[in-house]
């Protein structure tokens, strides 16, 4: 099987059976070496930014509708002639020898057509219709941003969302220092972040428990809590579990961290961080969250890093354009209502409720906590805040209450 024939199967299995594309593509890559993995990841992940776009550059030249498999063998012609420095014969000819026998003088056509154009006419379409179909994004999405936050904030939005993020680590304190790492592949940031470059996880710094992965900007969830105090936490929905480490070094590996996942395979996740990173006050527990047992309560701290949309990290995952929908929201929203009002009674008298989402819709966020608040009174906004900069192009929101003694 070439390059391309793995492509089109694990873009298949994404658009068609709802995978995602980094476990995809892990499994899909070992039998090549680096310069063809580096071509499959490109391409993939590409394509995955671009697919409307790439549409485009055809759509005027089809008279009738595709299957899907010869509109995905298009979508990767058009993608190395026009977003690749692929020279333009190899793009159509070596895509050509993929598509069947009964096919190939259509594709071999179509993509001739796309190379001879030079441009695109946007002429006809609205500035959002123009701008989903140039980002990927669905035309509802564009319009929710727009509609919630306004111009500005949704172009920020879109951009940040089709640009290719950066890698970050944070630095295990509790027994390195930013004068441990020296290394080519590694930028330090400051005292507690690194900025990745690579395949780290096959590093000596990764191995040791070094550093563990982490984005720059889902570290402001966990640094916008006082730790002072805190001795006791639950840490729910915690896969991969980079936040519960985080909380256990800033506990300095002291107290009790139980860190709650649903998933036996998400559960070992968390357990290889934990053991990696040499932590001692962390407890893995596999278990529905609503389903957790009554001993598990009386926390200074509850964080409900809750299951959503994810529309703020699509620069990572932009495979989640294709696997939400606008109808999908109102289940995750009853979802998060429902773990948020299980998990509060959980929180001490005077302890605290830390809800975070990696999402960029109000219902998920602001107004989701206001619902909570209006129907728990014994609960106070102590801060809520959407962590967007230029850090960063993954976006998060996150909301601190503090449970009051009545």
């Amino acid at each position: 099987m070439n390059e391309r024939e793995v492509i089109y199967n694990i873009l298949a299995d994404v658009l068609a059976n709802g995978k995602y594309a980094n476990l995809t593509m892990r499994k899909a890559l070992s039998p090549f070496d680096a310069q063809q993995r580096n071509f499959i990841s490109f391409c993939v992940y590409g394509i995955l930014r671009n697919y409307k776009l790439c549409q485009q550059w055809y759509k005027d030249e089809l008279k009738t509708k595709c299957s899907f498999k010869l509109e995905l063998w298009l979508v990767i012609g058009t993608y190395q002639l026009k977003y690749s420095n692929i020279k333009d014969y190899v793009a159509i000819n070596e895509t050509v020898k993929c598509v069947d026998k009964h096919h190939k003088g259509f594709v071999n056509a179509i993509l001739r057509k796309v190379n001879d154009k030079k441009e695109l006419d946007f002429s006809g379409y609205s500035e959002l219709e123009t701008l989903s179909i140039q980002s990927s994004l669905p035309l509802w999405l564009i319009g929710l941003w727009n509609k919630q936050y306004g111009h500005d904030q949704m172009l920020e939005f879109v951009a940040k969302s089709n640009a290719v993020s950066n890698v970050y680590g944070r630095i295990n304190t509790l027994y390195y220092t930013k004068d441990d790492f020296k290394d080519d592949n590694i930028t330090v940031i400051n005292d507690t972040t690194l900025q990745l470059k690579g395949d780290i996880t096959s590093s000596k710094y990764y191995y040791l428990g070094m550093l563990t992965i982490q984005d720059i900007n889902s570290m402001e969830i966990v640094d916008a809590i006082d730790f002072n105090g805190i001795t006791k936490v639950l840490d729910c929905c915690a896969a991969p579990g980079s936040k519960t480490c985080q909380i256990a070094i800033k506990m300095e590996n002291k107290g009790h961290i139980d860190a709650v996942e649903l998933y036996p395979h998400r559960t070992a996740l968390i357990q290889d961080n934990v053991d990696r990173l040499q932590l001692s006050n962390v407890n893995v527990i596999c278990s529905d969250l609503l389903q957790l047992d009554s001993q598990y309560t009386d926390y200074d701290l509850v964080l409900l890093d809750a299951p959503c949309s994810g529309l703020g990290v699509l620069s990572r995952r932009a495979e989640i354009r294709y696997h939400v929908s606008s109808e999908s929201l109102d289940e995750l929203q009853k979802l998060q209502a429902s773990m948020l009002n299980n998990v509060c009674h959980r929180v001490k008298d005077n302890g605290y409720l830390m809800y975070s989402t990696c999402t960029l819709n109000q219902k998920e966020n602001e107004k989701q906590v206001k619902s909570f608040l209006d129907n728990h009174d014994n609960f106070a906004l102590i801060k809520q805040n959407y962590v967007v900069n230029e850090n960063s192009n993954d976006m998060f929101y996150y909301a601190l209450l503090k449970k009051n003694a009545k």
